[in-house]
């Protein structure tokens, strides 16, 4: 089924751009592929339950959705590549899946617990990490080198060796491209959110306004920009700079997958802008704060989440 959801070409030129939704209900055996540029909405069948959604990525040739099962969208069919334990969600709260070096994809897997890495095409290249129990999979950085926490929140970079790296104490979001958040407190209590880019530590401030409210952030993956979010209130911090690139004046709905304190915004690559989810569907939002368009979506099944976005098509099977 596809559904007519947007103008074409909002940037006003092609893009390749898809961003991955979850369903409108029902069980968890498709997603729904946004065509940026067409506007159209497609459903992606799995051909079966994959057990419920923490993210989807690009990698291994196709889109990668991970749920209780890891599975590729690609060359025509629906693989799984990776099979979870019985858990699901619980045993790999912020995903099992993350980018890999050329292409690739790192999976998490389970019984024995390991960390593997599958190449451009969704191939093992037989490249396999053992992992202490209860560390999880939490991003990579911008080379592919897999990022994993321990049970103490402390991070480590994962070398081509096995040998891990320390990276930070106490992270607040899953590192994507190098970039994280990470929560830091002073002997009298006060906590302060430190941003991680590329060689650049930044302090946002503390981890809460004058209210109470949580400050929840979104790292621009290929660019300087961070989206600090307080109560549904955006701003895009310039951290080259240090100032507020843009204010974005809506509410988007607090909610997320998985369990990394991450506002549901996600930056659109290339410095084409952001997407956020609404009331009504999606709005896209260049890096101005203003509105290119937006998208109207069946929300019969209640808020929509965004998954992720990239490039893949995985309706043109």
């Amino acid at each position: 089924m596809v559904v007519t959801a947007a103008a074409t070409l909002p940037f006003g030129e092609p893009t390749g751009l898809v961003v991955y939704l979850t369903p409108t209900g029902g069980a968890p055996d498709s997603i729904r592929a946004y065509d940026v540029d067409t506007g159209i909405v497609h459903d992606v069948s799995f051909g079966g339950d994959i057990g419920w959604y923490i993210r989807a990525i690009d990698g291994a040739g196709g889109a990668v959705v991970d749920g209780e099962r890891a599975v590729l969208l690609a060359d025509g069919e629906a693989r799984t590549i990776m099979r979870g334990g019985d858990g699901g969600w619980e045993e790999a709260p912020n995903g099992r899946t993350a980018p890999g070096p050329d292409g690739g994809l790192w999976a998490r897997g389970f019984d024995p617990s390991r960390l593997e890495l599958f190449d451009s095409i969704g191939n093992s290249t037989g490249i396999v990490h053992e992992l202490a129990i209860g560390s999880e999979l939490y991003g990579s950085m911008a080379d592919g080198r897999p990022v994993m926490r321990r049970e103490d929140r402390r991070l480590a970079v994962i070398e081509p060796d096995g040998s891990p790296t320390p990276l930070a104490d106490n992270a607040l979001s899953p590192v994507e491209a190098g970039r994280f958040a990470e929560v830091r407190c002073e002997a009298d209590q006060e906590c302060h959110v430190f941003g991680h880019i590329d060689d650049t530590t930044i302090d946002f401030g503390l981890t809460r306004d004058a209210d109470g409210a949580a400050r929840r952030f979104r790292f621009q993956p290929d660019g300087p920009l961070v989206a600090v979010s307080v109560n549904g209130q955006i701003s895009l911090i310039d951290t080259s700079t240090g100032n507020t690139a843009a204010d974005i004046a809506r509410a988007s709905d607090q909610a997320w997958f998985g369990n990394d304190d991450q506002m549901p915004v996600r930056f659109l690559p290339g410095g084409r802008g952001l997407i956020i989810p609404t009331g009504y569907g999606l709005d896209l939002v260049d890096l101005t704060g203003t509105k290119i368009t937006e998208v109207s979506l069946d929300m019969t099944a209640g808020i929509v989440n965004i998954l992720g976005v990239g490039f893949a098509h995985p309706w043109e099977f």
